[in-house]
């Protein structure tokens, strides 16, 4: 993404910071984070629904809770 920044040719001082995070989401709180997303949104309520049950039983054999992978990529750059 820096040298995207750089290639653009406007700006100056272009930093990167990426960070990784391992968050460890409770079945509660994955199933209503997943009710958030428009391609589970889009669908019918009858569908939400199966998705959220086969969803939730899911979790319930993964042990109840699911970690995620998080990556966030940072650039800050100062107009030239």
């Amino acid at each position: 993404m820096r040298d995207d920044v750089l290639g653009a040719g406007v700006w100056a001082d272009v930093e990167e910071c990426r960070f990784i995070a391992y968050p460890i989401f409770p079945k509660r709180r994955y199933v209503e984070l997943m009710q958030t997303f428009s391609p589970f949104r889009r669908h019918t309520p009858d569908k939400q629904q199966r998705a959220l049950d086969g969803l939730g039983a899911l979790l319930d054999d993964f042990g109840g809770s699911i970690m995620l992978e998080l990556r966030t990529c940072l650039v800050l750059a100062r107009k030239s």
